[in-house]
């Protein structure tokens, strides 16, 4: 009778059960510290409960089993059921360490079911009602490794940072990825505003930031008081510099790529608009941007009030693209003379063809007596001096006359100088003065001494000698003695006198300037 007597009373009185669940990494309000625990947390808490038999407190061993359940009542199983045996009750009162694994508390509400039976053998007695397990009020952290998990609804978050007056969400060091998210119906991670870095890694061995599955934006945030993002040090970067300068995105150091893009269906690397450098690059050991395939622009730059891709120094490769679907590198202008689409003082290479739509030109220094103007046909007189940084002699030229050595060397287009420009940038924190030297073509005369663009391949307007016999579209057109482009004839067709083929005939009245595809020969 005592069995029946004590379920009995254990069943009337089974509200009586008291829970209190510790966490080893709860804590109260005060300074705040770094956590950095020896031993990672285990899975397992603490139960402590009272047992009465017949209206007073049992004593004795008891075999407890317990389950948890997601559901006040029927419900289904979480992990497995826990069994107790021989626990020592003493003046009712019992404590056992119960573990019911990983994935029992990712969030959801959950309710202990306890079973209970005297000694070691017979039926045990299921206890009602399962009791409600509520959290500690001080469990202010999370253990590592722990991991949030649920239905969430269309604006719910799996983690919320209310009021971070800091750092938004901060990793001193991960041994594999910072920051991880596997899949998002909106955004993978959202900061609307923050004091201090909006994301902050310091240091991870694999990836600082991953999204695997994102239904929005990876990452988005609205506004930060210093960085969006701080990537410190990820895997072993032989350095690693931080700028004081409040960035979108910043990686201190990086074994790898500081950035990497392994697929996109549009544009690679976006910027919209930017006050100096749409895209800079410093220094780089490798290429300072490689883009290996797209599917549209490799680099698009909309709209930069200074350089739209600027590299600085690089060990290989400036800017490399592997393989396009459209153009490689796009460059337009907004300047009148369309100039320049692309410049380089050093040599231009390309494996297979080499298009343009426009004409393709030397530079050439005037070597004669007199000045030279725009459309006029010159030759080769000497070696010229190299023209601005490039230590590459450039052609000396003259207008060409009568003397049938003197090859044709092309057309002149227009006179070409170096000009020094001065701007003001800000750099850390403070304000620099950069020279740098542009080169630009301009108006009038090239005098004695003087650079100028020579158009040898390509369509240039040449001066043409108004006589009869004018030249129509289609004809040879060479020079004649006053260095004047005229129809070709038996009495001009000596080699090199060829200046090209008439894209119009000369005009009754004008500037006496003749479209011409120039192709000397």
């Amino acid at each position: 009778m005592k069995k029946q007597r004590l379920f009995s009373s254990t069943l009337a009185l089974g509200l009586l059960l008291a829970l209190a669940v510790s966490i080893a990494l709860a804590q109260g309000p005060g300074p705040r510290e770094e956590l950095a625990p020896q031993d990672t947390v285990g899975t397992a808490f603490t139960y402590q409960g009272r047992l009465t038999d017949g209206g007073s407190p049992a004593n004795g061993h008891y075999d407890f089993k317990f389950q948890l359940y997601d559901a006040a009542s029927d419900g289904n199983p979480v992990g497995s059921t826990v069994a107790q045996e021989d626990v020592a009750v003493s003046e009712g009162l019992f404590t056992v360490q119960l573990d019911f694994g990983t994935d029992a508390f990712t969030g959801e509400a959950r309710w202990l079911e306890i079973g209970v039976r005297p000694g070691s053998g017979g039926t045990y007695t299921i206890l009602s009602p399962r009791q409600p397990l509520t959290p500690a009020p001080y469990a202010l952290g999370l253990r590592p490794g722990a991991v949030i998990a649920g239905d969430l609804g269309v604006n719910e978050a799996a983690l919320t940072l209310d009021h971070a007056v800091g750092g938004g969400l901060r990793v001193k060091s991960a041994g594999g990825t910072a920051v991880y998210v596997d899949s998002a119906g909106g955004d993978g991670m959202y900061v609307e505003s923050a004091g201090g870095h909006a994301v902050y890694v310091d240091s991870a061995d694999n990836n600082g930031l991953e999204m695997d599955t994102i239904g929005n934006d990876g990452v988005v945030i609205g506004s930060a008081g210093d960085d969006g993002v701080v990537i410190g040090s990820v895997g072993s970067p032989s350095t690693a510099s931080y700028s004081t300068d409040k960035n979108g995105l910043e990686v201190a150091g990086a074994e790898g790529y500081g950035l990497y893009v392994g697929r996109a269906d549009v544009d690679g690397v976006y910027v919209d608009s930017a006050g100096y450098d749409g895209l800079f690059v410093s220094s780089a050991v490798d290429d300072g941007l490689h883009v290996g395939a797209v599917g549209d622009n490799g680099v698009y730059v909309y709209l930069a009030d200074d350089d739209g891709v600027y590299v600085d120094v690089v060990g290989d490769d400036g800017v490399h693209v592997s393989s396009a679907g459209d153009d490689g590198v796009y460059a337009n202008t907004t300047q009148a003379n369309n100039e320049w689409g692309f410049y380089t003082p050093d040599k231009v290479y390309a494996g297979t063809t080499l298009a343009s739509g426009g004409p393709l030109m030397l530079v050439a220094q005037n070597g004669g007596g007199r000045d030279l103007d725009a459309g006029e046909v010159v030759v080769v007189s000497g070696l010229g001096n190299p023209f601005g940084e490039s230590d590459t002699p450039v052609p000396l030229v003259q207008a060409a006359n009568a003397d049938p050595a003197a090859p044709v060397f092309g057309v002149v287009y227009r006179r070409f100088v170096l000009e020094e420009e001065r701007q003001e940038i800000e750099k850390d924190d403070r304000a620099e003065q950069v020279t740098s030297l542009h080169s630009r073509s301009v108006e009038g005369p090239a005098a004695p001494g003087d650079y100028l663009l020579v158009v040898v391949i390509g369509p240039a307007q040449v001066k043409a000698e108004a006589l009869s016999g004018k030249p129509y579209p289609g004809a040879l057109l060479a020079v004649n003695a006053q260095g004047k482009a005229t129809a070709a004839d038996a009495s001009n067709l000596a080699f090199g006198r060829i200046i090209g083929t008439a894209l119009e005939a000369p005009k009754v009245e004008g500037d006496g300037l003749v479209w011409v595809l120039v192709m000397p020969r």
